[in-house]
């Protein structure tokens, strides 16, 4: 019996952010790179870290086995930047050799073969991104050299070797990341950004320049009419690329004339309205687990990226001692020798992971940064997301969760299939039966890992009829899995960062404070600026209290280092828990204002009691506290000051520095009690309201 049928039906909503915004497939990694942002990393130093967490906490899908993209944009130049850190095969890989194996295009390796095993790219990648476009606070500590020579390369090349791969040590040394200029078009005022080839993100941009000659919005979303349009405008972006992406270190790859508007325009005269497409003469090679994320930080920089395994844990073999799995994406080579991304020594294969950017084409200004998970759907993720936004008004989430279409040539039956998502009406299904489509719909269940998960994150309202990017971030996560699984959305809480900004207030407005304590209760000392009287110890008793230098003073240094430390701290060491680490940093906090309302409340007193009894003074022929027993009415009777000799204006020089004292450490009191209610408030109801949102779906 079959289980039951349950709708999709999305909860979620973007979540804006003002400080920079994480968004990826997991709650934890998202976690970890926002705990970077607030440490003062960049968005690139924050994009690492969410690849390392995700090597522990998804390795199904990536790891630092396999290989990952970046795309960096850098927002005060306002330029796009990216990086290949995809790997190279193995010098002793050729043709004639695949062919000894007993292989050929017809008869391809097995995927999971040790000879798909090209040099893991990922670690160098994570590297060189934080290198050339972070911090170089976070960088690992022994860097690439800790990966591709000594124990970890050793034990590489004897996992490969023991399984008939025929990679050795000097290909994992002589690997590097390449620093690549992105390839982008213009769609309707919207700069779309992909890696170049070796990677299938051109792909996109051809579909783009393709629809660029259709009236799409006037089709409507998702109606027979578009979804014709959007399919055939893929089948033939894919047929180019699958012929034409290759190493363009080894083989010349087209990139200028594909992207030609004028060749494009060419192609899209080859669709018609009635019929569908059903040649091509190039195969796509196929694949699936990956994960994608991307970061802005609060200057604006963005880092969108992509790293993947290939095919789950790709080949499964694990080098001995090392926690990962080695990838295989070799399984992406022809073996078709007159094809340019035929196998060959030290070459990268065509490459199914790809992120992406949109940039304003006026302005240059970050529009989102984007991508969509799952091999030949990612660049028809991204199609669809972009028009989505752009062309039917949908906000990010909204653009994610919509229902999609997928396309794939099948080598087999010689024919493209398009894949429906459920929630795609059945007359539009029909009507693309009709037009010559092979359509299967709808798709449900586990089958919908198809259509690839995604995350986006937006800047201001660019998609809505307010045309000018504003200063907050729309971020959302959509996680289109299959079946029962569980979706997390991961965002900074606003709420805890409010008790965190004013406790670093009440931090920076407690130094001054102590400082003026300090030098008033030092001047104390020092009657009209002379050091006899305290030499002969004829000053109050209760300047020897040192109420100012200690209670108000040096002790209110302590709750204002950790006032302002807060904004940075929380404690997530101490469990690992980022919620219990913010409700472990908040009560701290008033641990430590209960010190300085200690400080500050000891100082309050002694200067009331000091200004209650009057000074020690110089009467007549004796000294004396004159003023002891008339409850400080000398205080307004300002005739009865001129019983005091000596020292010289001693009653105005006490009242004048025990009442500065006392006004600052009450100062310093409502400071500190004010910090023990933000602190009780964020550390009890903060972690309740944090940004962790969870919804199942089926």
């Amino acid at each position: 019996m079959s289980p039951p049928h349950l709708a999709f039906s999305s909860r979620r909503s973007p979540v804006v952010c003002t400080n920079g915004c994480v968004a990826s497939s997991q709650p934890l990694a998202t976690a970890i790179g926002l705990d970077i942002l607030k440490r003062g990393g960049n968005a690139a130093d924050a994009a690492v870290a969410v690849a390392a967490a995700l090597n522990v906490t998804e390795p199904c899908s990536t790891g630092i086995g396999g290989d990952c993209f970046c795309l960096f944009y850098d927002a005060k130049s306002r330029e796009v930047k990216g990086l290949n850190g995809s790997g190279r095969s193995p010098q002793a890989l050729t043709l004639s050799l695949i062919e000894q194996y007993g292989f050929d295009e017809a008869n391809p390796s097995h995927p999971f073969h040790a000879l798909n095993i090209t040099v893991p790219g990922a670690a160098a990648g994570w590297c060189d991104t934080v290198d050339f476009f972070g911090s170089k606070k976070e960088l690992a500590e022994h860097g690439r050299r800790g990966f591709y020579e000594g124990r970890i390369a050793e034990a590489i090349v004897e996992i490969i070797q023991q399984n008939g791969g025929v990679m050795c040590l000097d290909d994992l040394k002589s690997h590097a990341s390449l620093n690549v200029t992105p390839i982008c078009t213009d769609y309707k005022g919207v700069r779309l950004w992909e890696i170049p080839p070796n990677g299938q993100g051109i792909t996109a941009l051809i579909a783009l320049n393709i629809l660029e000659n259709f009236c799409i919005k006037e089709m409507g979303h998702n109606t027979a009419d578009y979804l014709h349009i959007l399919a055939e405008a893929l089948k033939l972006s894919f047929s180019d690329t699958s012929h034409f992406c290759a190493d363009p270190d080894k083989v010349k790859v087209p990139v200028q004339e594909l992207l030609s508007k004028d060749y494009c325009k060419r192609r899209s005269e080859l669709i018609s309205f009635q019929k569908a497409n059903s040649q091509l003469e190039h195969g796509i090679p196929a694949g699936s687990d990956t994960v994608y994320f991307t970061v802005v930080d609060k200057e604006g920089n963005a880092c969108s990226f992509i790293n993947s395994n290939y095919m789950g844990f790709g080949t499964g073999l694990a080098p001995e001692g090392c926690g990962f799995t080695l990838q295989n994406r070799g399984a992406c080579f022809s073996f078709a020798r007159d094809h340019p991304n035929c196998v060959a020594p030290e070459k990268r294969p065509y490459h199914s992971i790809i992120p992406a950017l949109a940039t304003s084409t006026a302005s240059g200004e970050l529009l989102c940064s984007f991508g969509v998970m799952g091999a030949l759907m990612q660049p028809q993720g991204h199609v669809q997301v972009l028009v989505n936004m752009l062309e039917f008004g949908m906000d990010p989430q909204q653009a994610l969760d919509a229902a999609r279409l997928y396309v794939q040539y099948s080598k087999p039956d010689k024919k493209w299939h398009v894949s429906l998502e459920d929630g795609i009406a059945a007359c539009v299904a029909e009507d693309l039966m009709e037009r010559g489509h092979d359509v299967q719909w709808p798709v449900t269940g586990h089958d919908r890992a198809q259509f690839g998960r995604g995350q986006v994150i937006a800047s201001g309202s660019w998609t809505s009829t307010q045309k000018k990017p504003c200063e907050v971030l729309k971020g959302c996560l959509a996680a289109e899995r299959s079946g029962s699984a569980l979706l997390v959305r991961t965002h900074i809480s606003l709420f805890t960062m409010c008790f965190r900004g004013c406790a670093k207030c009440l931090g920076y407005s407690l130094i001054p404070l102590a400082v003026c304590c300090i030098v008033a209760n030092i001047l104390l000392y020092f009657p009209n600026g002379e050091t006899k009287y305290a030499n002969d110890n004829n000053l109050t008793n209760f300047v020897w209290f040192f109420h100012g230098i200690v209670g108000a003073g040096v002790l209110m240094f302590l709750p204002a280092a950790v006032f302002i430390r807060l904004e940075h701290d929380n404690c997530a060491g101490c469990c690992g828990n980022v919620a219990c680490g913010e409700r472990c940093a908040m009560l701290s906090s008033v641990l430590v204002a209960l010190i300085g309302l200690a400080g500050s409340g000891y100082c309050f007193i002694i200067s009331a009691l000091a200004l209650q009894e009057g000074p020690y003074c110089m009467t007549g022929t004796t000294w004396e506290y004159p003023f002891a027993n008339g409850n400080g009415g000398y205080l307004k009777d300002h005739n009865l000051w001129t019983s005091c000799l000596e020292p010289a204006h001693v009653v105005e020089w006490n009242v004048i520095l025990f009442s500065i004292l006392l006004t600052l450490s009450g100062v310093q009191v409502i400071i500190c009690a004010v910090q023990i209610i933000n602190g009780l408030i964020g550390g009890i109801c903060g972690p309740c309201c944090c940004g962790q949102e969870y919804s199942m779906k089926a």
